[in-house]
């Protein structure tokens, strides 16, 4: 009995050295103070950017665009840009280089687009709502088209959607919902607002059966004209498997537009190749 007594007693002593030891209450240092988070409904949210878009009636900017092919084994290869950016859809790019000169133009009037090479005397061109597919690329241009770009620039009319909000402590994720030819809501775009400032960080577009188009990442905001836009845009064409970086050196709000700059008629001597047309070729035919 004493032995078991001496045993218990040890025990007890340890246990009571050991809670002692320890704190009431474990407090985990913080490396930076709390971060402030605004706080705005989807509405809210939505009806600025509306706003905002309505006061903007195109965007003329010169910069810079890179890209690379996810499955490829080399890194961005770029080239400098001159865009003008209208409303609805309407866009206009040249790609240039020193010495060499013009080395591509993308117009779009909303509806069609045309990728024009003139080293190559070659024209692409197609629907700018082509669904997108998984099939083998062999030029840039069967990814890439305006509306690519200008989708990613978030500019259009925001007001005809239903809305939806997830809330995260340090940004919303809206989605916009429009109601389908079967009359069922489909998810047309995901908005996604960092809670300290309440800007766009990420931009996804959605086609009519629910695949990512367009997945657009927002950068480096500044002021231009009275509001705010990024300077850097990443975007991703997983259909395409192509990734972009469209980067602004200088923006100009509202600048004369000429609208023959978005049509298109290709020079004489050139090839014109319509991916629709081809896409149908390589369809198998429906017995």
């Amino acid at each position: 009995m004493k032995g078991i007594r001496a045993i218990g007693t040890i025990v007890v002593t340890a246990a009571a050295l050991l809670l002692a030891g320890c704190p009431a209450k474990v407090v985990p240092d913080r490396e930076a103070p709390r971060r402030t988070y605004l706080s705005a409904t989807p509405e809210e949210l939505i009806g600025r950017l509306a706003e905002r878009n309505e006061a903007i009636a195109a965007v003329q900017a010169r910069g810079t665009i890179e890209y690379r092919f996810d499955y490829g084994k080399r890194d961005y290869r770029g080239t400098d840009v001159r865009m003008l950016f209208g409303k609805p859809g309407s866009v206009y790019v040249r790609g240039s280089a020193r010495v060499v000169g013009t080395l591509f133009t993308l117009k779009s009037d909303g509806e069609r687009f045309w990728a024009e090479l003139p080293r190559d005397k070659q024209v692409y061109t197609g629907l700018v709502r082509a669904t997108p597919s998984l099939e083998d690329k062999e030029q840039l241009w069967e990814g890439l088209n305006p509306a690519v770009l200008a989708e990613a620039l978030l500019l259009d009319d925001l007001k005809d959607y239903e809305v939806v909000c997830a809330t995260f402590p340090d940004r919303y994720i809206i989605d916009l919902l429009q109601e389908a030819e079967s009359g069922n809501l489909t998810l047309r775009r995901r908005v996604e607002f960092e809670r300290e400032r309440l800007r766009v960080t990420r931009h996804l577009v959605f086609g009519e059966s629910g695949e990512v188009i367009t997945d657009a990442y927002l950068y480096s905001y500044e002021p231009v004209g009275g509001v705010e836009l990024p300077r850097l845009y990443v975007i991703r064409r997983h259909w395409e498997e192509l990734s972009l970086r469209l980067e602004f050196e200088e923006i100009l709000l509202n600048p004369e537009t000429r609208e023959d700059l978005f049509r298109y008629q290709p020079p004489a001597g050139f090839e014109v190749i319509d991916l629709d047309e081809r896409k149908k070729v390589a369809e198998p035919s429906k017995s």
